[in-house]
This record gives C-alpha cells, structure tokens and sequence, in this order.
C-alpha cells in the first residue's frame, strides 16, 4: 500500500490522503459559501465529487492544480441558451489548493505533489458583464485575488473576505440607462487594450461586416475601431 506523508511530516495511507482532500473541500467550499450568500439572481455551485474524481476517480491526481465552485446566473425555464449568453452576470470561480504532500510507493520512491506552496490558498476571480473575453469589467484589482493560510478555517476567513470585497463593487446602472451600454462604459473606462481586443475576436465575419447581436436586436456594420462598435451598440440599444 503507498503512502502519503504531509507536510507535517505524518504519515498516512493513500486513502486517508484521498479522503482528508475531500473533507477539506467539502469544509471549505461550504464555509466560504454560507459565510458570502449569492447574489440577488445568482447561487453558487459546488460539485465536490466530480471536483475530486475528474481524473481517472482519484482525488490526489484530480486535484494537483487545486479543485473550484464557481458563481453562476439563475434562469427561469424556458429560457434559449442564445438569451442566456447574453445576458450579464456576475462571473466567479474560486479555487482551493493544498498544501504541498509526498506520495510514497512500496519501494520507497517519493513524488512531491503540489510544490508550489507550503499553505493552504485560494484565488478568486471576479468579473461583471458578458461571459465572453473582453466584454466584461473586472471586481477586483488585476480580475484576481490569491488568499494563503496555514489552515482550512483561516482561508475561508481570507476568501469570504475578498468576496465581500468584490460584490460591493458590483456596479448599478444609472436610471435611463441601458444595461448593455453601462457594460461599454465601464469597459472604455477600466479595460485594457487586450480586453478590447478579445472583444473584437469573439464577434464573427460576415462579409467582411461585424454582426453583433445587442438584446435581441441584431447590429450590422462594418468593423472600425473598438469606439464606433460602442458608438453603434448605444444606437441601437433601447434605454431602460
């Protein structure tokens, strides 16, 4: 039976490790998740067992580069998935890591997984708008945040933290002012030359004109630059 030593220096079989990363999930996703309640339109989703198990059923080797919940938009039935991508959300996914550990074969030959830190940690990323690259803005500083401990309990502290820290910039729009065309002005105030950029590659040629649908209506034109694209989608989008 191998073993696994953390990095405490205990000793433990490959099972206990397996289970101790399950557990330490589970508590964490939990606590961070009751300690910040979605928000309004919005509920977390947590799924521990396929977080744990993705790759080929083991936990250890499932979760080398950490396991993560993620905040997702509510919808009522009925709703097209064409409607659902285009309409904004609050986006986020928070990622847990462990500590580093050895893992112990029979013979004696240790691997050393996870050796990028000696704490536990988790990095949040926040954004706000459209789900695709470049059409939305970021609520936190640089879109993400890491948070270290040397315990399950103190990260959650850290990570509800950060979260608290990112909801409370979750922008309102202005009264009379569409939704879609906040989203823009907040992007040609805060986004960078890259986000703009990636925004212009997630919308599609058709010959050689830039088609663009904006709530439902569909915005013809052809490709300039990234403001007359914002100037074309205030144009053609319906105040509130």
């Amino acid at each position: 039976m191998e073993q696994a030593i953390s990095a405490a220096g205990e000793v433990r079989s490959i099972e206990a490790c397996r289970r101790q990363i399950v557990m330490q999930f589970s508590q964490f996703a939990e606590g961070v998740t009751t300690a910040v309640p979605a928000p309004t339109g919005h509920y977390w989703h947590v799924d521990v067992k396929h977080e744990t198990t993705w790759y080929l059923g083991c936990a250890i080797q499932s979760t080398t580069y950490g396991a993560s919940f993620s905040l997702r938009k509510t919808f009522s039935d009925g709703v097209p998935e064409d409607t659902r991508d285009r309409t904004v959300r609050c986006s986020v996914e928070v990622r847990f890591f462990w500590p580093e550990q050895t893992v112990v074969d029979p013979r004696g030959r240790k691997q050393v997984l996870r050796q990028y830190s000696d704490r536990f940690g988790a990095t949040v990323f926040a954004d706000w708008g459209g789900i695709y690259a470049g059409c939305n803005v970021p609520l936190l500083e640089g879109r993400a945040t890491s948070c270290y401990a040397k315990s399950v309990a103190d990260l959650i502290d850290a990570t509800a933290s950060t979260l608290r820290s990112a909801f409370a910039n979750l922008p309102t729009p202005p009264r009379g002012l569409h939704l879609t065309e906040y989203v823009i002005e907040r992007m040609l105030a805060t986004g960078s030359a890259q986000d703009k950029t990636e925004y212009a590659r997630s919308i599609g040629y058709i010959d050689n004109k830039r088609v663009v649908v904006v709530d439902g209506r569909v915005v013809t034109h052809r490709w300039k630059d990234w403001f007359e694209f914002c100037d074309a989608c205030r144009r053609t989008t319906p105040s509130l």
